[in-house]
């Protein structure tokens, strides 16, 4: 049975199930590997500042846990399962789709006038302040990598609060 994994700032859902929330990281790595069908791959990634932080993987996913959060990196679809935002966006959608469905240009990584990243779900995030927008409460989304106008990435745990 496929399986479709709907992921938002939030958390993610399994099949239109119950919300699991990215602040909840041994539910998260539980839920994903009942929706894969097998454990991941566990290893140490080593993040800023001499940090190193759990990391979990599956086919095609990458769940990393930063204290008490676990942010996703989903950069292909698995056999039996679909990731999808909850405004329908996947891995393969357009970036006319991801626009059509509120996406909002991010970041131009390679100085071309086109965003190489998109924001979509972006909501604000009450006790921050955005260091894009001087002066307003900070935004968190989901970050769509576009390549030749194409998503190939979902990530959870975009913001524009924070440096690192």
């Amino acid at each position: 049975m496929d399986h479709v994994i709907e992921i938002s700032v939030d958390g993610f859902s399994v099949d239109d199930g119950p919300l699991v929330t990215l602040h909840d990281p041994d539910g998260a790595v539980a839920a994903l590997t009942d929706a894969f069908g097998s454990g991941p791959t566990e290893g140490p990634v080593e993040g800023p500042y001499d940090t190193v932080y759990s990391g979990y993987e599956w086919p095609g996913t990458k769940a990393t846990v930063r204290e008490t959060r676990i942010d996703l990196v989903v950069t292909e679809d698995a056999p039996g399962v679909t990731f999808r935002t909850p405004e329908g966006i996947g891995i393969g959608s357009t970036r006319a789709e991801a626009m059509a469905a509120g996406a909002v240009d991010g970041w131009d990584e390679d100085g071309d006038g086109i965003a190489d990243y998109l924001s979509i779900g972006v909501q604000e995030v009450p006790g921050t302040s955005s260091l894009v927008n001087p002066g307003q409460v900070g935004v968190e989304y989901i970050d769509l990598k576009i390549t030749g106008d194409v998503v190939t990435r979902l990530t959870t745990g975009g913001n524009d609060y924070s440096d690192i």
